[in-house]
């Protein structure tokens, strides 16, 4: 059983699952999974046939609730115990890599996500329909382009909010509109692809390119900062000291306060120190310290909690 996209309807989650018959491949058969999100975790209350069909995104309208289904050019409604009350054609606007997946019901429109790129490079042959209604028949207005190249995928509204699933890019876009151009409140992506390169200096060199393992970081969504990596120094001359910082993490990224971490440094134990906040324009400097060889120290494990008050101090 796969998942398709989710709805918080009434208080509840509603989510999609489809599933193969026995037969074969196809036709698929669709659920929809009504949860419970008050108590600790999701409480599963009810499972509902919807049909045939690749079901992917919900939404209520006129006190029915509206299916969308990825492999089929319609939609369906049904009243609130999920007895089907109707099923409709979508016009064909343009070929997609499916039909539609997220819709949203929107000021007496329906506008459709239509299924795009799964990944970076292939053609984009996505956008959101919008569609008029008029009781019985749907008809197309016009189509823009997502947010973002592969965001065309889930496509929810919540609390004011849109956000959309962009599966190429795997990260989720947060939008305070529909239409293009108006400003992006937030994109969140997977910690793999928040990872920044350390701008690295006073001659320290990634140790191995080979292996990937250039030092980087990055923040996740509790705010504390992570480190990784290897890098080594090509100065001959080379000391722990204070002139010969790693890299300086930039604003948002730093302590308040002064930290000091174990590491291993040439098969040995050292000392990195990183500068807070409150030490002005060292602050967030990567300092080796005691221990450390030019050789290669390694940076995994380093982590810590950015100091909230200071994003911007230099």
């Amino acid at each position: 059983m796969s998942f398709g996209d989710i709805s918080y309807i009434d208080g509840f989650l509603f989510v999609t699952a489809y599933n193969a018959n026995s037969g074969g491949p196809s036709p698929y058969q669709s659920h929809v999974v009504k949860y419970n999100t008050q108590d600790n975790g999701l409480n599963q209350i009810t499972v509902n046939n919807i049909g045939t069909g690749v079901a992917e995104g919900i939404d209520k309208h006129l006190d029915d609730n509206w299916v969308s289904y990825h492999n089929i050019q319609k939609i369906r409604r049904f009243d609130a115990s999920w007895v089907q009350k109707a099923e409709y054609n979508l016009p064909t606007v343009a070929k997609a890599y499916g039909s539609y997946q997220g819709i949203i019901w929107e000021n007496g429109y329906l506008y459709a996500n239509m299924h795009g790129p799964n990944e970076k490079g292939q053609d984009f042959q996505g956008g959101i329909d919008k569609f008029s209604f008029n009781g019985s028949t749907f008809t197309f207005v016009e189509s823009f382009n997502p947010p973002s190249f592969g965001a065309s995928q889930g496509m929810e509204k919540y609390n004011g909010i849109y956000l959309f699933n962009d599966r190429a890019e795997n990260r989720i876009i947060i939008c305070n509109s529909l239409k293009p151009g108006k400003v992006k409140a937030e994109v969140l992506r997977t910690p793999k692809q928040r990872l920044v390169n350390a701008t690295l200096i006073n001659r320290w060199e990634i140790f191995d390119t080979t292996y990937d393992r250039r030092p980087r970081y990055y923040k996740d969504e509790t705010g504390r900062v992570h480190l990784s990596g290897m890098c080594k120094n090509t100065d001959s001359s080379y000391g722990p000291t204070f002139t010969h910082v790693i890299f300086q993490l930039p604003r948002g990224y730093r302590p308040k306060y002064s930290l000091n971490f174990a590491v291993v440094s040439n098969a040995a134990f050292a000392r990195i120190s990183i500068t807070g906040n409150l030490s002005a324009q060292a602050a967030g400097q990567v300092v080796p310290q005691e221990g450390t060889s030019a050789t290669w120290v390694s940076l995994d494990g380093i982590s810590f909690l950015a100091d909230p008050d200071g994003t911007e101090l230099v």
